[in-house]
Order: C-alpha cells, then sequence, then structure tokens
C-alpha cells in the first residue's frame, strides 16, 4: 500500500496493488482509494466527531478531492505503468 499525499498534507491516494491468486482469472485488483488524514488542527471538534464517527462505522478515512504537485503525480503514474507492466509480463509467462 502507497499513500501519494495531497498538496494540501490533509488527504492523499491510497493505492494498493493485489496480484491476487495465479489460479483464479481475474483475481487481481488495483485499489484506488481517496485517504483523508484527520490530523487538521483547525477543524472543530464537531468536525472531528465526525471523521472518527466515519472512520468507526466504515474503517475508511476518505476524502474526495485530491490536488498532487507535479513529483508526487508523476510517482503515481509510473506505480501504476509498473504495476501495469508486470501484470503483462505475468501473463505472458503464464501464457494467456
Amino acid at each position: 500500500m502507497e499513500i501519494f499525499r495531497c498538496a494540501c498534507n490533509t488527504e492523499g491516494i491510497v493505492l494498493n496493488w493485489d496480484a491476487g491468486f495465479p489460479d483464479i482469472e481475474n483475481s487481481a485488483e488495483l485499489e484506488l482509494a481517496f485517504w483523508q488524514m484527520g490530523h487538521d488542527c483547525s477543524r472543530g471538534w464537531k468536525y472531528r466527531i465526525i471523521h472518527a464517527w466515519r472512520i468507526l462505522r466504515t474503517g475508511r478515512p476518505y476524502a474526495d478531492m485530491i490536488m498532487m504537485q507535479p513529483e508526487t503525480a508523476k510517482a503515481f503514474a509510473n506505480r501504476i505503468l509498473e504495476i501495469i507492466k508486470k501484470e503483462k509480463a505475468d501473463e505472458s509467462n503464464r501464457g494467456t
């Protein structure tokens, strides 16, 4: 799991790759999730309680928008391309 942070440092995109099971076709998954850091001290108690309740209820602190610095966006894109290349190589090795 990798987190690519927003330029504001309070949100990010979680990139998680699960190669799945070799014997189960189409079991690989690429998870992209918006993630909220949850420690923005400028927000009031109401926001903090709502945020904590969301995490308790769903187990996931997701937000809704990410703005990446160019170097973070490039690292994010490169990581996705690495995953795609690896999957293509794995498919070739399996003979599909």
